[in-house]
């Protein structure tokens, strides 16, 4: 190998073998960013779980009533005391033409779930025939009681 000696060692220093050699440089450059692009594309993703928010289902039974009844005295005042909640993210509501109302309450993950459904008892309207509230947890798809 040529290349200007090491004033200890009196040995060619490696960086002027690549000065000297600047095609062969560029493709050891290249050749060592394809294999990292080809081992960054095999590495697997688990660092982060896959996280949904704790759901609170309530399901209120308004006999006798209109999907319009159950949304405007069973709906609409539940809705006004949720909107104050604190954790939560979003809820979905949907009543039927049978007078039942189905309610979907979406919490913050830190949120505690059995605080929440405790809060269901201040919050269902007299006019409801029956109503119960629930808990659940979704895990990747999976729905199991929590």
């Amino acid at each position: 190998m040529s290349g200007v000696p090491n004033a200890a060692s009196g040995q060619p220093e490696i960086r002027y073998f690549f000065i000297r050699r600047p095609v062969f440089s560029a493709v050891i450059s290249i050749v060592i960013v394809l294999l990292g692009l080809f081992a960054l594309s095999t590495l697997p993703i688990n660092r982060y779980p896959q996280l949904t928010p704790p759901v609170v289902q309530v399901t209120a039974v308004y006999p006798g009533a209109t999907a319009e009844d159950v949304a405007q005295a069973v709906a609409a005042p539940i809705e006004q005391q949720l909107s104050g909640l604190d954790g939560l993210l979003y809820f979905k509501s949907a009543s039927s033409s049978d007078g039942t109302l189905s309610l979907s309450v979406y919490f913050d993950i830190s949120r505690n779930v059995s605080q929440s459904v405790a809060l269901w008892s201040k919050c269902s309207p007299e006019g409801a025939g029956s109503s119960r509230a629930g808990s659940r947890r979704r895990h990747n798809g999976c729905c199991g009681q929590a």
